[in-house]
């Protein structure tokens, strides 16, 4: 060992608006493509740690929505971040991107782009297990909530 620590790559991305708010779908994006394949390559060629950071949703008053969320939006909340999980988990980065885009991005999940191109990268033999979900406020009434979530990945 040469002392030296592992070697970071940090990748900043903004938001993927364009393509959950407008009618460009990532694939008229060489850009997202590229960025993604050119990770596939570089952990080809080495042994790679990825962290995807980012919070899930971001709803209620505090951020633009016209009413608090209470206990069966709250519930409704969870499963839908559930069904973002699922795909996060089996690795479906288009099944995730879709699910945001159906939704026309109502719970503004700030980590869309850090998961969607992780999960690009990482390709199709990624599986992954939830540690942990929770929904914090955001506000001091409580009615503002930020879920966030753990998931490890493994190939």
């Amino acid at each position: 060992p040469s002392g030296k620590g592992p070697r970071v790559l940090p990748v900043l991305c903004g938001h993927m608006s364009r393509h959950v708010h407008g009618d460009d779908h990532k694939d008229g994006d060489a850009r997202l493509d590229f960025v993604a394949s050119e990770l596939r390559r570089v952990m080809e060629s080495r042994r790679t740690l990825v962290i995807a950071a980012g919070d899930m949703a971001h709803v209620g008053p505090a951020f633009g929505d016209a009413a608090s969320w209470g206990r069966d939006e709250r519930a409704a909340l969870k499963r839908a971040d559930e069904s973002s999980l699922e795909a996060i988990c089996n690795g479906d980065a288009e099944g995730f991107l879709e699910g945001v885009r159906v939704e026309r991005d109502r719970r503004r999940i700030c980590g869309l782009t850090p998961i969607y191109l992780a999960l690009r990268a990482l390709g199709e033999g990624v599986s992954g297990k939830v540690t942990a979900y929770d929904q914090c406020p955001a506000d001091s009434t409580g009615g503002s909530l930020v879920s966030v979530a753990g998931v490890i990945w493994q190939n």
